[in-house]
This record gives structure tokens, C-alpha cells and sequence, in this order.
């Protein structure tokens, strides 16, 4: 991926997944859902990056739901 979209995508999981969280903490349980790039599904760590956004906030991956266009 380029570094431009790698750094859109993680910065949009990031505010994804923060908003289920902040949800979360108000008594709703709301999965999120990010559109990807399908660029970003070949960098290697962007599941250990995936992972990470959701330890941070706390949030398990049946909060986050994605999809990514056909190319």
C-alpha cells in the first residue's frame, strides 16, 4: 500500500473503532464497518496493526466488519 492510503486506512479504523467504543461505554453494542483498500490487505502487518487498534480501545473484532471494493 501506498504510504498515503495505509495512513487513511489506519487513521479510519482508528476513528472507527474508537466510536464503537465510546458507544459501547454509553450501553450500545454497534459493530463498525471501514471500507479498505484492497492495496492494504497485501501489507503484511496490517493485521498486527488491526489487532492493536482493538487493544488499544478495548474492543473485540466482532465490533469491526469491513469490506473491500473488487479491484
Amino acid at each position: 500500500a501506498t504510504g498515503f492510503i495505509r495512513s487513511l486506512t489506519l487513521w479510519s479504523l482508528n476513528a472507527a473503532i474508537s466510536q464503537a467504543r465510546a458507544w459501547y461505554e454509553e450501553g450500545f453494542e454497534i459493530s463498525v464497518g471501514v471500507n479498505l483498500s484492497a492495496r492494504i490487505l497485501h501489507d503484511g502487518s496490517f493485521p498486527d496493526r488491526i489487532e492493536e487498534l482493538l487493544e488499544t480501545h478495548g474492543i473485540g473484532p466482532r465490533s469491526l466488519n469491513w469490506k473491500s471494493p473488487k479491484a
